[in-house]
């Protein structure tokens, strides 16, 4: 069985205005899709049978974190929801070194608990089947301790050190970083560099941190023919 309480319950009945014998799709946010239907429903609580059960449906095949340096203005917001929808299973928002903006501790928790609903609200609109972790971090530093066995992808204007991306290997799991509006620092460059990071172009035109954080994701699935 499958339990909707809460928000998702008063959805089901009051806006959607689903019944008892309606199928419904619900997902765990873990990469588990179920298509049930529903025996007992309320304002309160939606109770439904699960008649088939699927494991990553509408997910990318390669685990895909982006991690962006924080900007001025609600383009983050904007941000959180398209990479939802392209399929990130993390975001990162972290504080570069150039980036010019500097929260206390209430704005980064305000926003760390807007950023959440932005990417559910993206979820359930596109119907993936895992919800993107969103962790706010202090420096590119704690971006590197996440890689684990991820490879680091960084996107970086067109220079003698960053190559065209499409002359790497796909990678399975990807870490792709993309630095403020005032780029990298060079201590910064120098970190990915000794994390084994790879510093890539995406083209001759500067692109603002938002549009660069897409369109490094959608190169990377690319190369993997995902989009």
């Amino acid at each position: 069985m499958v339990t909707l309480v809460a928000e998702e319950a008063r959805h089901a009945a009051r806006v959607l205005r689903q019944k008892k014998g309606d199928d419904i799709v619900a997902s765990d946010g873990l990469g588990k899709r179920y298509e049930a239907k529903i025996v007992s429903i309320s304002f309160k609580e939606v109770v439904a049978k699960i008649q088939s059960v699927e494991t990553g449906k509408n997910e990318p095949q390669i685990r895909l974190a982006l991690a962006v340096g924080l900007t001025k203005g609600e383009k983050f917001d904007w941000l959180v929801e398209k990479a939802t929808e392209m399929g990130a299973t993390a975001i990162f928002p972290f504080f570069a070194r150039h980036s010019e903006i500097r929260w206390n501790a209430e704005q980064i928790a305000r926003n760390a608990a807007r950023w959440p609903r932005v990417a559910l609200a993206a979820f359930k609109q596109c119907g993936r089947s895992v919800l993107p972790r969103i962790e706010v971090l202090k420096n590119l530093a704690e971006v590197i301790s996440r890689k684990k066995d991820a490879g680091i992808v960084a996107a970086h204007p067109v220079t003698e050190s960053a190559t065209s991306l499409e002359r790497h290997r796909p990678l399975q799991d990807v870490i792709g970083v993309v630095g403020p509006e005032g780029g990298f620092a060079p201590e910064e460059l120098e970190a990915i560099r000794q994390s084994g990071g790879q510093l890539v172009s995406l083209g001759p035109r500067r692109l603002r941190t938002e549009t660069a954080g897409l369109v490094l994701m959608a190169k990377l699935f690319f190369l993997k023919a995902e989009l």
